[in-house]
């Protein structure tokens, strides 16, 4: 009897083992079903099969197979490029990066870093590039498609025949990725669509006097060797990203992220461009302080957490006197000891919330 209850035992122990296995594999299952952004991974994979067939396509020269995986009618002038510019250059296309971001309704908005190499090089007409930009596609018929003049281009930079960044085309180069990011942001509390959001952005950028009207312009006060190393169009977006924000907040110093660098991310440094606001309706410097970084993130369960990233003690007096009602933009390292986690390099860092505690004369 005592034999036959050991077994007996044993045999329950197994099947609550075996049970909390299965309850932690189908946990994994769940957690793995959507991408750090929430969003489902069959989603996901579509998305970038769309994107990537799109690319082949118009390497291929196949514009009609292109048209099936775009839902609308496209654009003349956009349809006219890649038609009679971009495929007589007989590309060739690596997609590097591709992010889908957000998901409203039948809408989602995916980001992709692209670099095109034409087989034909020619200096005058020059279709090598790298570009970072942003897609909308919608769901049409059970498959996702998409959407018709709402891919976006942030950025390009010209390359020369051999694929290298060249001076002699720096002209040509452009980058709103700030605007762009920026108003990413906003997204998810502005609860817009994709195609809502991009027509947006598209008028912030395009000076739509809509959008431009309703914008104060907020001083800003750079120092002379800044405005020395930096272009101008950099100094135009900052202002613009500085009017979006609108007045600053009444008795208060604050601080609020504009830009982070992912590159220093692998090394451990969390790195973030900043604006220094002075709500008090006199001058201070002096400035020093707590600055804390937080974001929000999406688990596996679709639940939103708030994860401090880095927290650091700041002596900000090198920025000098700001004046009343002013902002100054600075850059804020915190090295790795200020760093509070140990995933920073994989952490999707596009919305994030500054908290700051900060003295001042």
């Amino acid at each position: 009897m005592k034999k036959l209850f050991i077994i007996f035992t044993l045999l329950l122990i197994s099947t609550i083992l075996f049970a909390c296995g299965s309850n932690k594999t189908a946990s994994l299952e769940k957690v793995e079903a959507k991408n750090k952004h929430g969003i489902e991974q069959d989603i996901v994979k579509k998305i970038e099969t769309n994107l990537k067939s799109q690319y082949k396509a118009i390497d291929e020269g196949d514009y009609n197979k292109y048209q099936e995986l775009v839902y609308g009618e496209i654009n003349s002038v956009y349809e006219s490029v890649i038609k009679d510019v971009i495929i007589p250059k007989k590309p060739s296309t690596s997609l590097d990066k591709i992010d889908v971001l957000y998901q409203k309704d039948d809408e989602v908005l995916a980001y992709y870093e692209a670099k095109m190499i034409s087989e034909t090089y020619t200096p005058d007409s020059n279709m090598n590039q790298k570009i970072k930009g942003y897609a909308v596609f919608k769901k049409v018929d059970g498959a996702w498609k998409a959407v018709a003049n709402y891919d976006e281009i942030a950025t390009v930079v010209y390359l020369d025949g051999e694929g290298k960044e060249n001076a002699d085309y720096s002209h040509l180069n452009f980058d709103n990725s700030l605007t762009w990011r920026n108003a990413l942001k906003r997204l998810k509390s502005e609860n817009l669509t994709p195609t809502a959001w991009i027509d947006k952005v598209k008028g912030e950028i395009e000076g739509n006097k809509i959008v431009k009207s309703s914008l104060t312009e907020q001083p800003i006060e750079f120092d002379q060797a800044f405005l020395d190393d930096v272009p101008e169009e950099n100094i135009d977006n900052i202002k613009k990203v500085l009017n979006a924000l609108g007045d600053v907040p009444k008795d208060s110093i604050t601080v609020y992220s504009i830009n982070v660098y992912p590159d220093q991310k692998a090394n451990g440094i969390f790195q973030t461009d900043v604006f220094i606001r002075n709500g008090f309706n006199v001058p201070i410097k002096d400035i020093s302080g707590t600055v804390t970084i937080s974001i929000k993130q999406t688990n596996g369960m679709g639940e939103e957490m708030v994860l401090e990233v880095a927290s650091g003690e700041f002596d900000l007096s090198s920025i000098g006197t700001i004046q009343a009602g002013s902002t100054k933009f600075m850059t804020l390292i915190f090295d790795p000891d200020s760093v509070l986690v140990d995933n920073l390099a994989e952490l999707n860092i596009d919305e994030l919330k500054v908290d700051s505690i900060l003295n001042h004369n």
